[in-house]
């Protein structure tokens, strides 16, 4: 439970700092680059449940695209 509680916190934590000011059209833009495909898809994920996106992606060098 505590790993879980941390790895949800972790990736607000990374959400948050790659959090930038929405776009007013709905292009795909680069939230940030990432060390696995773990954290990449965590935090995109994270950043849709806490709404800050509608969709995500993850690319194959780790790096998360949004589309708000």
């Amino acid at each position: 439970m505590h790993r879980l509680t941390a790895m949800t916190a972790t990736a607000a934590a990374l959400v948050a700092a790659f959090h930038t000011a929405a776009p007013s059209d709905r292009a795909w833009r680069k939230q940030g680059d990432f060390d696995s495909a773990y954290t990449c898809q965590t935090a995109g994920a994270a950043g849709e449940f806490l709404g800050y996106w509608d969709e995500w992606k993850c690319d194959d060098n780790n790096t998360l695209w949004v589309n708000k």
